[in-house]
C-alpha cells in the first residue's frame, strides 16, 4: 500500500472540499498534525475512523486505499480495483504475522546469549584461560545478544534475516521489499554504532568505580578496548550487506521498467 500517494488523495480530495487541514481535523475528531501525517504519508487514518474519514471526503474506502479516483472506471475495472486493495492487504497482515513472529524468534534467541555473556563475565572474575582473555567472549556475547533482543523487540529482525537472503540469494524479492529491507539495514548499521558505543561506556564505567580492584578491572578493560574493535567488524559485515541489497534493488527497478 502506497501511503505516499494516499496521504496526497487526501490532501487533494480535501481541498477539493474547500476544507482546511484544521476544519478537516475538527470534522472527523483527530488533530491538525495528525491529518498533516496522512496527507504526507507518514501515517494511515485509524479503522475505527477510516469511514467517517471517507464520507468528508466524499469517497469510498476502497478509492482511499488505492489512493486514487474510481469514478472514471467501469464496473469491472472498479471491481479489479476493490480485488487489488484486498490482496494488498492481506499481504500487509501477513507481513505483520511475519514480523511479529521474527520479532519473537530474534527476542528468545538473545535471552541464552545474554545468559552466556553473564556466565563468561563471572567466569571472567573468578579466573579463565588465556583465550577466553584474549577475545573477550562475554563482550561478543553482550554485543550480539543486546543487538538481536532490539531487533526483535522493534520488529526489524525478519527484514534483518532477509538481508543475508539477498545477499546469499536464498530468496528473491521485489522492489518494495528491497527497499524495507535496505531500510532495515540502514537502521542496523546506527544501531551497530550505537550498542559498540553503549558497551564500551558500561565497561569504561565499570573500571572508572573499581579501578582500586586490580583483580576486578581486567575483564571490564578487556572489554573496553575490544568492543570499538568488533563493533568495526560488525560495521563492515552490515555495510557490506547494505551495498549488495543495493545493487539488487537497482537491478530489481530496472528488470520491472523493462517489463
Amino acid at each position: 500500500m502506497d501511503q505516499i500517494k494516499i496521504g496526497e488523495f487526501i490532501a487533494r480530495k480535501r481541498k477539493e472540499q474547500e476544507l482546511t487541514q484544521m476544519q478537516f481535523a475538527e470534522v472527523v475528531g483527530v488533530s491538525n498534525k495528525t491529518v498533516s501525517k496522512w496527507e504526507t504519508g507518514l501515517r494511515m487514518p485509524d479503522v475505527a475512523i477510516l469511514q467517517d474519514v471517507c464520507d468528508v471526503l466524499k469517497i469510498t474506502i476502497n478509492e482511499l486505499l488505492a489512493g486514487e479516483d474510481f469514478s472514471e472506471y467501469s464496473e469491472k475495472e472498479y471491481m479489479k480495483k476493490a480485488e487489488d486493495n484486498v490482496i494488498v492487504l492481506m499481504q500487509e497482515v501477513n507481513e505483520i504475522k511475519e514480523t511479529k513472529k521474527g520479532g519473537i524468534l530474534g527476542v528468545l534467541c538473545s535471552i541464552p546469549i545474554m545468559i552466556c555473556a553473564l556466565a563468561l563475565t563471572l567466569v571472567h572474575v573468578v579466573g579463565a584461560t588465556n583465550i577466553v582473555y584474549f577475545f573477550n567472549v562475554p563482550t561478543i556475547f553482550y554485543m550480539v545478544g543486546l543487538f538481536l533482543f532490539i531487533l526483535g523487540v522493534t520488529g526489524a529482525f525478519p527484514k534483518y534475516i532477509a538481508g543475508y537472503k539477498c545477499l546469499f540469494n536464498i530468496r528473491k524479492y521485489n522492489q518494495n521489499e528491497m527497499c524495507k529491507i535496505v531500510c532495515t539495514l540502514e537502521y542496523v548499521r546506527k544501531l551497530t554504532w550505537t550498542i559498540g558505543f553503549a558497551i564500551f561506556m558500561i565497561n569504561v564505567m565499570a573500571i572508572s568505580i573499581n579501578y582500586t580492584h586490580f583483580e576486578v578491572i581486567g575483564p571490564f578493560l578487556a572489554g573496553a578496548v575490544v568492543s570499538p574493535f568488533y563493533t568495526i567488524i560488525v560495521e563492515f559485515i552490515h555495510s557490506y550487506i547494505l551495498y549488495k541489497c543495493r545493487l539488487t534493488m537497482t537491478d530489481t527497478g530496472h528488470s520491472n521498467e523493462g517489463k
